[in-house]
């Protein structure tokens, strides 16, 4: 039998040891992918559908204001999305707005900077922060679809950029 150098006994000690190191780092990034795409199902399994699969009479605003303010919270938004496109990948159709309101008649220039996202069912999620956005945004919330028949509230004095 030949006699093995200090390189050869090296390598052979080494070798199983970066086999199994790639065979292990592998099968973590195969169950990162699966939790990954298993988070994406469930955001769409569990609120995107619900309204359609009839099962919860929640508007569609409520539920983005829920997910919105949980993202919001944590301040880590899952996959790394914005979080707008998480909305939609959860089949939540939406149309992004924003603006400044603000009073015609008060002698200072308070201004209102708003958010807002339209929901196909006619409800909206909407955030406020003050016109140069140092204070932060407001959490999200929810408003209703304003029926027909409700009356137009008083706009003479409020001027909608």
């Amino acid at each position: 039998m030949e006699k093995q150098t200090f390189a050869q006994k090296l390598w052979l000690a080494l070798l199983p040891s970066l086999v199994s190191l790639t065979a292990i780092k592998g099968f973590d990034v195969w169950l990162l992918r699966q939790a990954h795409r298993t988070n994406r199902a469930s955001v769409s399994n569990r609120y995107g559908g619900v309204l359609r699969r009839g099962k919860s009479n929640m508007l569609d605003a409520e539920i983005a204001a829920t997910l919105l303010n949980r993202w919001d919270c944590k301040r880590a938004y899952p996959g790394g999305q914005p979080p707008l496109e998480l909305l939609r990948e959860g089949q939540l159709h939406f149309r992004h707005e924003g603006g400044d309101v603000r009073a015609d008649d008060t002698p200072a220039d308070r201004r209102l900077r708003v958010e807002c996202l339209t929901f196909t069912d006619g409800s909206r999620a909407l955030r406020v922060t003050d016109a140069d956005g140092q204070s932060g945004w407001t959490r999200w919330t929810a408003a209703e679809p304003v029926s027909k028949r409700q009356t137009n509230p008083r706009t003479d004095h409020v001027d909608i950029a």
